[in-house]
């Protein structure tokens, strides 16, 4: 008997080990975007909607002045997936020998994959957030100071990688590793743009929980009867273990549409712990203060015609309990537990699951009921089932601000760092877009208008 349960626990550490690729990559991804959500949602709160007859002539200078001395997650998303489309279609639809396919396909995803190499979130950046006239935030990343050695470096890291994940490597382990850092940096960057794309002038958890499982329900049954199938050696086809080859590229786009599902459950319920953190005091309302440059004339006004934007300095930071959201984690590593011993139970029965690791591009839509499941139990557990379920956030049409704001001005700031440093640590700068134009033109940043 004891023979029997160390086989079948070995036998699940296997199919762990081989789901890891893209379960660690995915779960080190939702923890990194997270806090930049948070930061964003909160920056919304503060951050006026731009004028309408404004709002044209400023996302032109967006587009125009930004690029490419910082980063428009929403632009980046849509050129990764176009890329990562195009080179699925290629794929699927041309027929070449295998070698000749892989050279194409480096060819296509090297740029895209070096590019996303580089923007793993290896650094702190500063956010920008702005509001247009309708519809959700948008925002941008920028770099405090100029790294030229440190994107020299990431260019190198970054071409290496991809030819490890697509050509031809001798060594397996080294393959996989970069195999994984591939996967996450495409997920990373698709799934940063998409943190505040909806419209939806409100959230409620009770929609997209109920959504996360009626859905996540259908695909992993599913999944789990491809898997069943898969045993009676049906009519599934195993994918290679090269990134370039067909089905691993196929089935890694699919999975990155239901990482998409989790990831929009998993952020509501960081936030949501932020908005029950806040309310018990654990962590206080941000401070918001006017930034103007050097020499300029003090004035605390908002009642002015400049368009503000929120700037979220690399300092900003919020600590407080994550309950719910480390339950949702947790529910992502039960579905992995559960798919990897529902394969390994097949073996014990005598079934053939030689190329099983396909499963591993479909590990978020199994996981999308346990990710549900396993906050609610917990909010049953604390007492707090209606009050998770009842939770929202909206996003406000037009912010309470003051009248007057407290000012901040560099000259204090340069004064004396360490104040800054405990002062403004927790705080939000309110800024207009000439000031900032103005600044990144002297440092050649530019920055968000």
């Amino acid at each position: 008997m004891t023979t029997i349960v160390t086989s079948f626990l070995w036998s699940v550490l296997q199919k762990l080990w081989a789901f890891c690729p893209v379960l660690l990559p995915t779960i080190i991804v939702y923890a990194a975007i997270v806090p930049v959500s948070l930061k964003v949602w909160i920056g919304a709160q503060f951050a006026p909607r731009m004028p309408e007859h404004q709002q044209a002539k400023r996302r032109l200078n967006v587009n125009l002045n930004l690029l490419p001395s910082c980063w428009i997650p929403t632009l980046e998303a849509i050129v990764l997936a176009i890329f990562l489309i195009i080179s699925a279609f290629v794929d699927i639809v041309v027929e070449m020998k295998p070698e000749v396919k892989k050279i194409i396909m480096f060819a296509l995803l090297v740029f895209p994959g070096t590019y996303s190499v580089s923007r793993l979130p290896v650094r702190n950046l500063i956010l920008m957030i702005g509001r247009s006239k309708k519809g959700a935030p948008f925002f941008i990343q920028l770099k405090e100071e100029k790294t030229p050695t440190f994107d020299s470096f990431a260019f190198v890291a970054g071409v290496s990688i991809c030819c490890g994940a697509i050509l031809n490597v001798t060594h397996m382990f080294l393959k996989r590793f970069c195999q994984a850092i591939l996967y996450g940096s495409f997920l990373h960057l698709l799934l940063l743009g998409t943190a505040v794309t909806s419209a939806r002038a409100q959230r409620n958890m009770k929609n997209n929980l109920a959504a996360g499982i009626v859905w996540g329900s259908i695909g992993s049954a599913i999944v789990l009867g491809a898997v069943f199938y898969t045993g009676r050696n049906g009519l599934f086809v195993h994918p290679n273990e090269d990134f370039g080859g067909s089905s691993a590229l196929v089935q890694g786009n699919v999975s990155f549409y239901w990482s998409y599902i989790c990831f929009e459950i998993i952020a509501l319920l960081y936030k949501m712990d932020h908005a029950f953190a806040q309310e018990s005091g654990q962590v206080k309302v941000p401070n918001l203060k006017l930034r103007q440059p050097l020499g300029a004339k003090p004035d605390t006004s908002t009642n002015k015609e400049e368009v503000y934007v929120v700037r979220i300095p690399t300092s900003f930071g919020r600590t407080f309990d994550k309950p719910y959201f480390y339950a949702s984690l947790a529910g992502l590593v039960a579905a992995v537990l559960f798919v990897a011993s529902f394969v390994t139970c097949l073996e014990f029965f005598g079934r053939s699951m030689t190329g099983y690791e396909w499963v591993r591009f479909y590990l978020n839509a199994v996981a999308a009921p346990f990710v549900c499941a396993f906050p609610m139990a917990l909010a049953h557990y604390r007492g707090e089932l209606g009050k998770v379920w009842e939770y929202g956030e909206r996003w406000m049409d037009v912010p309470e601000l003051p009248e007057h704001i407290p000012l901040i001005n560099d000259s204090d700031c340069e004064s004396d760092a360490g104040e800054k440093s405990t002062e403004f640590a927790d705080g939000l700068e309110f800024c207009d877009e000439k000031m900032l134009l103005g600044e990144e033109k002297e440092k050649e940043e530019p920055v968000l208008v």
